[in-house]
C-alpha cells in the first residue's frame, strides 16, 4: 500500500466533503473548529503532508457527519 497516495486521497476527500456541506461549503476554519483541530494542522492533512491518527479521522468524520470509511471509498 502506498501510504503517501492514501494521505493525498484522504485530503482530497476532506475537501470534497467540506464542499458539499449545506447550506454552503465549509471553510477550513469551520471544519477545524467543528473537529477540534488547529486550522494549520487540518490544512497540512488536506495537503497530504502529515501523518494523522485514527482519532483525527474520527474527529473529522464526526464533524462532517460521514462515516470514516467514506473518506477512502470515493
Amino acid at each position: 500500500m502506498d501510504f503517501e497516495n492514501e494521505k493525498i486521497k484522504f485530503g482530497k476527500a476532506i475537501k470534497y466533503f467540506r464542499s458539499i456541506q449545506e447550506p454552503k461549503p465549509w471553510s477550513l476554519q469551520k471544519l477545524a473548529d467543528e473537529a477540534n483541530l488547529e486550522k494549520a494542522t487540518l490544512h497540512r492533512i488536506e495537503q497530504g503532508k502529515v501523518n494523522f491518527t485514527f482519532k483525527t479521522i474520527l474527529s473529522i468524520a464526526d464533524a462532517l457527519k460521514v462515516s470514516p470509511s467514506d473518506f477512502f471509498n470515493l
